[in-house]
């Protein structure tokens, strides 16, 4: 009988050491809920990191080798999967063999990060993509198009202004409903 109990008191013990390692995030903790959103879902639609696909969505996703999240290019597999999840899609179309003379990547990078849960932004090179140029009738560039539910909601056609900035479009999303967490950018200004 004192074999038992013993055994069992051991067996007992060791479950305990066991769970006692295993690591829980609280999911009400700002960490867990930007881990657990990190890729938006859309994991199975997205390949590897990936900073010179001509197809890309901007994750705010944990930075590797690194304690903090930060944009991450993945490669886009399956642009249709993405568009079909429900979620609201900030398409940017763009030419790769232009010059990216007024910032547009990094203040695309920036309205990704500050958007992530409202709305997941893809970068398409229409040299490559055609056949989606094609689909959406983009007749200049670049061209934003907001994408909910699988349907073009809002365009943003930068031809159609003599001049424009990031600020512009950032203006232009924040009308179309979506919501900005500018405490996501390190140079975050108050007011």
């Amino acid at each position: 009988m004192r074999t038992k109990i013993t055994a069992a008191f051991i067996l007992i013990l060791s479950c305990m050491c066991l769970l006692s390692s295993c690591t829980r995030t609280d999911p009400a903790s700002p960490a867990a809920s930007e881990s657990t959103v990190a890729s938006g879902g859309i994991d199975d639609y997205l390949g590897d990191y990936d900073y010179e696909s001509s197809l890309a969505a901007l994750v705010y996703e944990p930075v590797p080798d690194e304690d903090e999240y930060g944009i991450q290019w993945r490669r886009v597999k399956d642009l249709d999967g993405i568009l079909g999840t429900g979620r609201t899609v900030l398409l940017y179309f763009y030419n790769s063999l232009s010059t990216d003379r007024y910032g547009i990547t990094a203040g695309l990078e920036d309205i990704a990060q500050a958007c992530w849960g409202e709305m997941i932004v893809i970068m398409i090179d229409t040299l490559e993509y055609g056949d989606i140029e094609a689909r959406y009738g983009i007749e200049r560039l670049p061209e934003f198009i907001i994408v909910r539910d699988n349907k073009e909601t809002a365009r943003f056609e930068g031809f159609n202004y003599e001049v424009w900035t990031m600020d512009d479009v950032a203006k232009w999303i924040t009308d179309n409903g979506i919501r900005f967490d500018y405490s996501r950018l390190e140079f975050h200004e108050e007011g």
